[in-house]
């Protein structure tokens, strides 16, 4: 898949997981602005070698695992 950008601002989403990106390796950009997000599961965004940008501005988020990012 050659997607670059994925906006999903303004939806529902509650949690990103392992599998959220399973098939989106090429991902820059992301956007999940004004969602429900309360979790990012650990390594759920560690095989995005191409990730420049992920706005999380308006979500739940309580606590960030340290490897959520690795």
């Amino acid at each position: 898949n050659n997607l670059e950008n994925l906006q999903l601002n303004y939806n529902f989403i509650n949690r990103i997981t392992t599998k959220t990106f399973q098939y989106l390796a090429k991902l820059r950009n992301i956007g999940f602005v004004n969602n429900l997000i309360k979790t990012i599961d650990p390594f759920s965004l560690s095989h995005l070698n191409n990730l420049w940008s992920l706005e999380l501005t308006a979500n739940e988020i309580i606590q960030l695992n340290e490897n959520s990012f690795s």
